[in-house]
């Protein structure tokens, strides 16, 4: 509180998805991911497209996500930046590894995926599409929406590109050990190159640190 952080104190008592900082976004691109041709299976309400068209380098960013607000403020975002294509999907990411047009036009075409995956009950929105909502068990979650969005993030990356996402804990309690069960599933397609602890929140207490989210860099 003496250091101006009232919100860091609050934020102690309970844990949350973090909500992304564009900066971070800019920041891995420039000094490890270092992708021009960016896909990202969510939008992040933004974030992503606004940390990446940031960066000189990129020349092409597509995303796709199921709430249609964020859809229609991330294209207007993009109008900003007249030296990148940007082209925003409002679908499901599961869907598109079902769309023909979609898997022909975009194989091996990025050098980079990057995105926070959803931390499946942890945060809920409205909408039928969303992960949660189509799938009603754990298991069937990672079944359906997590390995299929694995699987179309391994179609769109090209050979040696880099697929990044920030994932963490469910809790103190461990009531879902989304860390082992998704990176698990990823490992079957990528090769898992570095992985690192995000202390974002700048909170200091012992079940945030058991529950940090961490950066994970695969390789295909």
């Amino acid at each position: 509180m003496n250091n101006g952080r009232l919100g860091s104190v609050f934020s102690s008592y309970y844990f949350r998805a973090s909500i992304m900082n564009p900066y971070l976004v800019y920041s891995l691109n420039k000094s490890v991911l270092k992708g021009t041709r960016i896909f990202t299976p969510t939008l992040g309400w933004s974030s992503y497209c606004y940390g990446f068209l940031e960066c000189p380098e990129v020349i092409e960013y597509v995303g796709t996500d199921v709430i249609s607000s964020v859809c229609e403020k991330t294209r207007e975002l993009a109008t900003q930046y007249h030296d990148a294509k940007t082209t925003i999907y409002c679908k499901p990411s599961e869907d598109l590894f079902k769309s023909k047009p979609f898997m022909q036009k975009y194989r091996e075409h990025f050098d980079v995926v990057f995105f926070s995956p959803p931390y499946y009950q942890l945060e809920m929105y409205k909408g039928a599409e969303q992960s949660t909502a189509r799938y009603k068990t754990y298991e069937e979650w990672l079944e359906k929406y997590w390995e299929v969005t694995i699987q179309l993030c391994h179609h769109v990356l090209e050979k040696g590109g880099k697929m990044c996402y920030i994932l963490s804990g469910y809790g103190p309690d461990n009531q879902f050990d989304l860390l082992t069960d998704m990176n698990k599933i990823a490992k079957k397609y990528f090769h898992l190159k570095s992985t690192q602890p995000m202390y974002n929140k700048n909170v200091h207490v012992t079940s945030h640190r058991e529950t940090a989210e961490k950066i994970m860099v695969f390789i295909k």
